[in-house]
This record gives C-alpha cells, structure tokens and sequence, in this order.
C-alpha cells in the first residue's frame, strides 16, 4: 500500500508539473533565425520579430496588425539563414536572447527592448513604454504612420543621414528632413559614438528629429515696427522708392500655386519685413527661413543670415530663438526676389530631453523595421551596415582620376577640344562628363543626342578613347516629353506618373514642355528605362553614367 501511495504522488505530481507548464505558455516563437512576440496590451503593436543577421545584427520589425509585411526590401539583400550559437530564454517579464556580442532585452508588456554589450553595458534603449507610434493613414491600403523613439544619454553623438546642407556634423538634437531633394542625398543610416548604428528600413519622407511641421509666424505674438499688435511691418521697393507698405502676419512665397504667392507685386525689386516677436511658450523656439535669391535676418540686430542661392534651388535656414513670457525680440527680413522664394515657419519649443531623444518618423510604412548594428570602431559599424546592404563594387582605376565638368557642353566640338587642350597643356585629365540637354528641345526622354550638335557620338567617344585616353560619362534623366516614343512606350505599360501631365504643368525649357518621370518602384519600368539608354547611349560607348534627377523636379516650387 505504501508503494502505491508513493506511486499515486509522484504520477500526480507529474501532473500538475505538466498542467502548470501547460497553463503558462512561452510568450514568444522561436525560428531558426528569428524570435517572434505576441502583445496584447494597449499599446500599437501587436507582434514584434527580432531577426538574428549575426552576432553584432539584429533586424526588429514592428507591426500594427497580426503579421508581417512580405514586400522585399528595396535597402538591403537577402541574409544567410544560417544563423548560430545563439540563445533565446524567459525571465518574469522579460525575453533575453544572446549572441556572442550582444545581450538584447525585451519587455514582455510593451515591447521595449534594449540592447547591451556583453559586459552588461547598454548600447541602445528604447524607452520603457516600446517608444513605438502607429497611426493610420488616409491612404489606407493598410499604411501606417510610423515612428520609433529610442533613449539618448547626454554626450551622445549622431553622424551620417547622408549629404544635407545645413552645415551640421552630429546631429544629436537637431532636426533632418529626410527627403530626397536636388544636392541633398538621404541614406537613412545614422552611426552613434555609443558603438552602435541604425539603418531605417522605410522608403517614405522621413523626418529624423521633431516628428511635427512648421507653422505660420501667426502662432507668435507679432508687432509692428511701431510696435503696433497684429503682425511685422511688410514694405515693397522698387529701387530706392516704396510702392506698397502692409501689415503682415505671415511670410509665405513658398510656392508658385498659392495666394500669398500671387500677392507678392510682380515689379518689387526688394522687400523687408520689421517688427518684434514673442510668446508665451517659454523655451527655444525654432524657425525656418526657406529662401532663394539675395537674403538677409537680423534677431535683434544680429545678422545671423547673409545669403544668395540660386532660384532653381532653394533650400531652408534653421535657426533658433530662446523666447520668454513677456519679452520681446526684434525680427528684421530683407530679401531681393528677383523670381525667387521665401517663407520663415515656425514650431513651439520641444521639451528638452523629447528634442534629444532618438526620433525616426515616417509619413508611409506597413511596420517600423529598422537593423540594429554594433562595432566597437565606425569601421566595424559600417562593415556591418555594408554587410546588411551589399558591398559596393570598386570604381575602375580611371574614376579615381580628374574629372572635367561643368554645367554642359553644347557640342561634340566644345568637348573635344576641352579634353585636347588639356592634353596640349599637359594637365593630367581622366574623365570629362556630358551633362544634360544634349538632346533635341523638344524631345526630353529621347536619349538621344541632336545630329546638328553631336553629328557623331561613336566618333566623338572613339577619339576620346583611342587619341585622347579620356573616358566619358554622361548625365541621363528618368524625364520624358509627351510625343516621344519613350514617352509613349512607358505610358503604354503604365510606368508614368501621370499627376503632372494631368495639371498641364510645364518645365523652364525653352517655351516649356508638359513633361513627367517614370515609375523607379515598378521593376518593369526599370528594365524598360535601362533598356532605352542602353539602345541609345550604352551602345554608343559611354564609360560611366550620371544617374540625374533621383529628386524628380517637375518645376520649382509647386506645392504637389
């Protein structure tokens, strides 16, 4: 009987083992290569996928519905599936996998995670509440808004963004629009002093920094130059001579289809703009002075701008002013439009410790999907960083060189004798590039180069090869003209945006010509574009391309 009875306890302790296992489930899936999470509390995601690249990557995607997205990244390449010698366990509210490098820990309830050496040292933390934002778009098509906020320590330092214009080197508290624009290069990886880099996997606008858009000056307290409520002291010249003077509360030649913009008086030769500002938001405000042609901002009485950009290219000014409750700070405009831009915006004070934080926000995406990157050297962040998006192929001996440029050549003749001047002289020479409009004017698109101009481009590329030891490479635009047969070969497949064509919107060549840009996101608008310069230049013997207007400029300064 006593057998029995020890028999009975130890097959009902079993059991109740087995049931209490049974009634507290793992909170996670684990794959080969990947640790999938399941939230069901109130925040914005639903599952959360770390992905094991190796030892010193992980890739996180976030979602906001039961899944994952399936589209193919257009960032990186496909990763080795063979992943090993890491480990995944469950500790009270926390998942912990391991690698090699890195310790990454992830809370059960809100999906934070937070990444640490092996020494126990916290490279990267999103905050406590998962730092991650998703809201609905009107487009639908199960978009999101997205947006992912990691801690950032006092001393921290943020580099990369790719090429912008404002002047900064580390961006730690500074505010970058990640919006492909004409000179401005956005590659959304940014590496940290903290041994760690972030590469964002979204191909939307993105804003690195104050997720919010600027305002009218309207939200501030605006006086007069007299000192009169209601707005800044806007006065007209012609010459020396004042034709028109108002009182305005806004800066707005922003855009060439909009009211403020057909208000601004057509003869103007300079105009200013005086008076002082203030608010009851204590804190630095921020403003953008977005500007072409000759400009100048004095903030009481400093100059803090004194600039000339071309009309074709405008670009904003960011500046700050530390603004008190019932003090007030004079604000003085000059500009000479000459058929230019400008507008000054403005955004309330961020809280400091939000404004230093790492922000990453994108106006399109199904999931945030970012790779996490650690290196104990910039070297080895951006090995991984070219492991997570292929390696670049090494340029041929000749593009280290010096290359001859400028805004174009017009004809074969100029080029050549370009090149032959400098071998003449002996001034060492090993690339000249033919930019843009070497095409008839009314066929943009064509690819091809104008008889009258270039009577023999095989000749011309011959001579530069054979006589001249030069190579050539030559500006192509995804632009075409109406009439064209490209035009009409892509327009047959639906690889054009047809928005512009639509607003019989017309570019600055010549007359001006309605004119668009291919579809680059369709593969099949891709081939067809390659397989148009290939027929028409590549065959010629152009050495290297100019891939031209990756920023599509249907004309400057419309609004969409």
């Amino acid at each position: 009987m006593l057998y029995t009875f020890r028999t009975i306890l130890l097959f009902s302790l079993t059991i109740n083992l087995i049931l209490g296992c049974a009634a507290q489930p793992k909170s996670f899936i684990k794959s080969e290569n990947s640790v999938i999470i399941t939230l069901d509390t109130g925040v914005d995601v639903k599952k959360i996928r770390l992905s094991i690249i190796d030892e010193k990557i992980i890739r996180v995607t976030a979602s906001p519905v039961s899944g994952f997205s399936e589209k193919e990244s257009l960032m990186t390449i496909k990763q080795s599936d063979e992943i090993k010698n890491w480990e995944v366990e469950e500790q009270n509210d926390l998942i912990i996998i391991s690698t090699s490098k890195l310790t990454i820990k992830v809370f059960k309830e809100t999906g934070a995670i937070t990444f640490l050496d092996k020494a126990g040292k916290v490279l990267l933390a999103e905050p406590e509440t998962g730092g991650k934002f998703m809201e609905t778009t009107e487009a639908g098509q199960g978009l999101f808004k997205l947006r992912q906020v990691f801690d950032s320590p006092e001393g921290e330092a943020f580099y990369g963004l790719g090429q912008h214009q404002h002047g900064y080197m580390n961006y730690k508290g500074k505010d970058v629009d990640l919006t492909q624009q004409n000179i401005v290069a956005v590659v959304p990886f940014l590496l940290s002093n903290k041994n760690y880099g972030i590469l964002w996997d979204n191909y939307s606008i993105t804003k690195f920094g104050d997720p919010r858009n600027y305002g009218q000056i309207s939200d501030l307290i605006l006086q007069d130059k007299e000192g009169n409520s209601g707005g800044l002291t806007a006065t007209y010249y012609v010459g020396n001579e004042i034709i028109q003077q108002t009182i305005e509360d806004r800066i707005n030649y922003q855009y060439l289809e909009t009211d403020d913009y057909g208000k601004l008086p057509s003869e103007a030769t300079k105009v200013t703009w005086e008076g002082r500002i203030s608010s009851e938001v204590a804190g630095k405000h921020k403003f953008l002075l977005y500007a072409s042609s000759y400009f100048k901002l004095w903030v009481d009485g400093e100059l803090l701008f004194d600039k000339w950009r071309q009309n074709w290219n405008p670009w904003s000014n960011p500046f700050e002013i530390d603004l008190k409750p019932g003090e007030h700070h004079d604000l003085k405009i000059e500009w000479i439009p000459e058929g230019g831009y400008l507008s000054l915006t403005h955004l309330n004070p961020l809280p400091e410790q939000e404004q230093n934080q790492l922000s990453l926000t994108s106006e399109s995406g199904y999931e945030i999907d970012y790779y996490f990157i650690h290196g104990e050297t910039a070297d080895e962040i951006i090995s991984g960083y070219r492991q997570v998006t292929g390696k670049s192929p090494i340029l041929p001996k000749w593009a280290y060189g010096f290359w001859q440029s400028r805004e174009r050549y017009k004809t074969q003749n100029e080029l050549l004798d370009v090149v032959r001047t400098f071998r003449d002289k002996e001034i060492p020479i090993d690339n000249i590039v033919l930019d843009w409009f070497y095409w008839p004017e009314d066929q943009w698109g064509s690819h091809e180069l104008e008889t009258s101009r270039f009577p023999d481009p095989e000749g011309m590329i011959r001579e530069l090869h054979e006589d001249l030891n030069t190579n050539i490479m030559i500006s192509v635009w995804p632009k075409y003209y109406p009439g064209t047969e490209h035009y009409r070969e892509m327009d047959a497949k639906g690889y054009l945006f047809k928005h512009n064509i639509e607003q019989e919107r017309i570019d600055w060549v010549g007359k001006g010509y309605t004119n668009t840009f291919y579809d680059p996101f369709n593969p099949g608008a891709r081939d067809m574009f390659w397989d148009q310069l290939n027929e028409h230049l590549f065959s010629n013997g152009f050495d290297a391309w100019w891939l031209d207007a990756t920023a599509p400029d249907m004309h400057s300064n419309l609004r969409i």
